[in-house]
């Protein structure tokens, strides 16, 4: 007799499940017989393997059958509704722990979401995001190549009469923010924007209120934002009006537009100019050696960047000076500019806020994770009990599978509750929020698709938290539960340990990263400026009115006894504008560095505060010091490589304000200037007796600052009647450099806070199940001389141990990070183990303070009672 090959069990009762009982006998005949055709052809393991396509190419519509009886499911689910409503307040203490864990988990979800969508959404209000490139330079010297933007204006109009078939549209913006004073009748502002060409507004498609997007076709017109506008009018129609601007030029406003989104690249502009007004008159800046300008292309309908930077990438040769390391122009596309705006060596890389996109994504899928293994230890936690509950029903007929469903649905109703929390609590905390991640997020309510994902997030979170309790809880044999043989609820431990150590790794490695970041803001803001920030003020002359009257104001200002002195210099203190290099001097190494230029008055020293430590300060008694007198800092006279700088003259090929050469008269300690997490630059002060367009006052010491302001202000607005005093302090300013990285660190410490709450909230639970199944053991060691201590050691061990279990697994996480954060700064703390101990010791604390409660609670139990129950 030929003998019958048995088809794989598992496919054929998969098969068999979802097969409709009418085509069940025959299509199993056909696979049967397919089996054994391959059996005899090409051997057991190409049959199994063929039987297992077979089973799967089965699987359709048609031959599945629905075994699901609507009104019979509806029933069920309503009865699943019903019972899980009725666990949830029969255990509020669980129920609490379970929905507020998961509410805090959803709310940094929600929270972490809008943050991440406003991310991926910028510069979203141009209609033409996928066109719109920028023009960029590279530079090459020495094996490096380095990318700036600023372009010669002539560049332009080449590339719009000559690349016709890449680009649609040319669009030239000065190269830089430009501050101006505006006024109209009595009011005043000073607000910042840009000079456009005409053009622009179409390009960036600017949402007109007022007006037309082909306004600034005129020398004289003016476009204002919305907030500007009204701030000048009043809600009036400004168009055709006139405002004045720097108390010196009137220009029409032909248009109002929305005010442009903070997730947008021009969000700062309150007004864009007619970029005529910038230039008439000014040949020169216009020239091939101007590089000032930023220009902006639409590309033709399929013209791709890629093919435009090829394109135009020697178009500067030929008009620049070095053609050795001639620039070389190409296309960055308008999608790169937010996630690849930085360069390495010319090539494009993912820039911070990337980072932090991947940094907070990851933070919110583990803090929500947090929460579900909450949800997960708590259930398991209390299998015993479900248990019982789960063999009645099975003696009662109920199948392994509606047993899960109702699980599951149980899930679905504290997930579902906590998400209503969540919502809530986000909305409560979005203005905290935004002033924290510096955004304008707010909770789309009206938006469809906000309820989509939040019923995505439900369902996802519900899935993940409920699944293993719900396969867990089902899987209980009726007879071993009812008969509490080989039944214990053991065999969860060690996967609920597990999870324990899980959440507190998470946890101190949060808590080790803001520790680090913390830190690391703290080094490098007490890192030496080389001048006195404390009581400095700084303010731009912006008005004609400033011209011949600095030292009538000076005089005025120093004679209220509010101000110890004024000066002057053409850039800022905190920035590192004017740079320039092919200088020479006796003994200069094969090297050209590039020194910071900064033309200051006599009075600068004094007034900012610098140390000098070489030589002396600038001084009017020395008229030598007008012709080309320098002080330059600690780092210039290290790369210069001079032991005794002061009176060695440095010369200038190209000439620099009018010299050529310069005599060194002192050397003052470094001045931090650019970036506080980079080294200093090398900076060279010249002298020049004239007036600039910085100003600085150093305001007295043994006087208030709110009264020296308003001294200040007075004298200001009796000088210069129609500027407005506009000023700020220079260590705001300065401050304002560690707006990143103390963004960074006040999140990280909210979701550290939030993380470790959650973490609580589930060992709180863990302690209280705990605690109640070991009443009966804790009443008979008290019997028997047991102390509260000894009691309170027996409970809180277990935890001690997980913790420092979890610590061995978060030091070696949070190096790598840390480690991989702190690379990407020159100046930068060292990781010391102080960080990684004081972690541990506060996650051990944490963590007895959590569990103390629940266990001070069961030892101080009297024992009669325990017993007397029993």
């Amino acid at each position: 007799m030929e003998e019958i090959h048995q088809a794989p069990k598992w496919p054929l009762n998969f098969f068999r499940w979802y097969c409709r009982e009418d085509y069940v006998e025959d299509l199993e005949g056909d696979l049967q017989e397919r089996y054994e055709l391959n059996m005899q052809d090409k051997g057991r393991s190409y049959a199994r393997k063929q039987f297992l396509l077979d089973v799967l190419k089965l699987f359709r519509p048609g031959i599945i059958q629905f075994k699901v009886n609507t009104q019979h499911s509806n029933a069920m689910t309503r009865h699943h509704f019903l019972i899980g409503y009725r666990n949830l307040l029969r255990n509020k203490w669980y129920s609490f722990l379970n929905i507020g864990g998961l509410a805090l988990g959803m709310t940094i979800a929600i929270l972490i979401g809008l943050w991440l969508h406003d991310e991926f959404t910028f510069n979203e209000v141009h209609d033409q995001k996928n066109r719109i490139v920028q023009i960029l330079r590279k530079n090459s010297s020495k094996g490096e190549t380095f990318v700036s933007r600023p372009l010669p204006g002539k560049l332009g109009p080449i590339l719009d009469e000559q690349y016709k078939d890449l680009f649609d549209q040319i669009v030239i913006i000065r190269g830089r923010l430009e501050e101006r004073a505006f006024a109209n009748g009595r009011k005043r502002f000073s607000q910042k924007g840009y000079y456009m060409q005409d053009g622009g507004a179409e390009m960036f498609s600017l949402k007109m209120l007022q007006g037309s997007r082909s306004g600034l076709k005129d020398v004289n017109s003016i476009f204002l934002s919305q907030t500007l506008a009204d701030k000048l009018f009043d809600r009036e129609n400004p168009i055709g009006k006139f405002i004045t601007m720097d108390n010196a030029v009137d220009l029409e406003v032909t248009g109002v537009y929305e005010d442009l989104p903070r997730n947008s690249t021009f969000n700062d502009a309150s007004f864009f100019i007619s970029l005529d007004r910038f230039i008439t008159g000014k040949p020169w800046l216009f020239a091939w050696d101007n590089y000032n300008m930023w220009i902006y292309g639409k590309l033709s309908e399929g013209a791709t960047s890629v093919a435009a930077s090829e394109s135009i990438e020697h178009l500067m040769k030929g008009h620049t000076g070095n053609q050795n390391g001639y620039p070389r122009a190409f296309a960055h596309p308008m999608n790169d500019w937010h996630f690849k705006s930085d360069f390495e060596n010319g090539v494009p890389v993912l820039s911070e806020t990337w980072k932090f996109v991947i940094l907070y994504g990851m933070v919110g899928i583990f803090v929500l994770l947090l929460a579900c293994i909450n949800f997960i230890n708590l259930s398991t936690a209390r299998s015993e009990k479900r248990a019982k509950e789960v063999g009645i029903r099975k003696t009662f007929g109920s199948v392994r599978i509606e047993l899960i469903r109702q699980f599951l649905t149980e899930s679905f109703l504290y997930v579902f509750l906590a998400f209503l929390l969540s919502v809530v609590a986000a909305w409560s905390l979005l203005d905290w929020f935004n002033q924290v991640a510096d955004k304008q997020l707010v909770m789309p309510f009206d938006q469809p698709i906000f309820w989509l994902a939040g019923l995505a997030l439900t369902l996802a979170t519900a899935l993940i938290s409920g699944s293993y309790p719900a396969f867990y809880l089902s899987h209980f044999q009726p007879i071993s539960v009812l008969k509490k043989i080989g039944f214990s609820g053991r065999s969860s431990i060690l996967g609920r340990r597990t999870l324990v150590v899980f959440q507190f790794t998470i946890s101190m490695i949060l808590i080790i990263t803001s520790l680090v970041v913390q830190n690391q803001i703290n080094f490098v803001k007490s890192r030496p400026v080389g001048y006195s920030q404390s009581g400095l003020l700084t303010l731009r002359s912006t008005s004609p009115e400033f011209e011949g009257k600095y030292e009538l104001l000076r005089q005025e200002l120093i004679a209220t006894g509010m101000v110890t002195d004024i000066a002057q210099a053409n850039y800022p203190i905190t920035t590192t504008l004017g740079n320039m290099d092919d200088f020479m001097w006796d003994g200069k190494a094969d090297y050209d560095p590039t020194f910071n230029m900064v033309i200051v008055n006599y009075d600068y020293g004094n007034t900012i505060g610098w140390e000098v430590v070489e030589g002396r300060d600038f001084s009017r008694d020395i008229t030598s010091d007008q012709g080309g007198g320098i002080i330059i800092n600690e780092a210039a006279q290290k790369v210069m490589g001079m032991e005794n700088p002061v009176g060695q003259t440095i010369t200038s090929r190209g000439g620099y304000a009018g010299l050529e050469k310069f005599r060194i008269v002192g050397v003052v300690k470094d001045l931090l200037k650019g970036s506080p997490f980079e080294p200093v630059q090398e900076s060279i002060m010249i002298l020049a007796d004239m007036e600039m367009s910085n100003t600085f006052i150093r305001i007295n010491p043994e006087v208030s600052t709110s009264e020296a302001l308003i001294a200040i202000s007075e004298t200001f607005d009796e000088l210069l009647p129609n500027t407005p005093f506009h000023y700020e302090f220079v260590d705001d300013v300065y401050a304002r450099k560690f707006d990143l990285e103390e963004r960074v660190g006040r999140l990280s410490s909210f979701f550290t806070l939030l993380a470790c709450l959650i973490s609580c909230l589930g060992l709180l639970g863990l302690a209280a199940y705990s605690a109640e199944r070991r009443t009966k053991e804790i009443g008979i060691r008290k019997v028997l001389g047991a102390s509260i201590l000894n009691l309170w050691q027996l409970m809180s061990k277990e935890y001690t141990w997980l913790v420092l279990i979890a610590l061995i697994f978060a030091i070696p996480i949070s190096y790598f990070l840390m480690s991989s954060w702190l690379a990407s700064y020159t100046f930068k703390v060292d990781l010391e183990m102080w960080v990684f101990v004081l972690a541990g010791i506060g996650t051990l604390l944490i963590t007895h303070l959590t569990v103390s409660s629940q266990a001070l609670k069961a030892a101080t139990r009297n024992p009669t009672e325990v017993l007397h129950d029993e």
